[in-house]
């Protein structure tokens, strides 16, 4: 394993955790506006 395929893999991996996290965000706003328009 080269260390410049291990930093590619942890960019992606990076990459999924940010998207997975904005995903979840949106998901927690959601709700929350879900709660206060009942």
């Amino acid at each position: 394993m080269q260390p410049i395929q291990c930093v590619a893999k942890i960019d992606v991996y990076v990459e999924h955790l940010l998207a997975d996290s904005a995903h979840i965000g949106k998901m927690i706003v959601e709700m929350e506006v879900g709660v206060e328009k009942q």
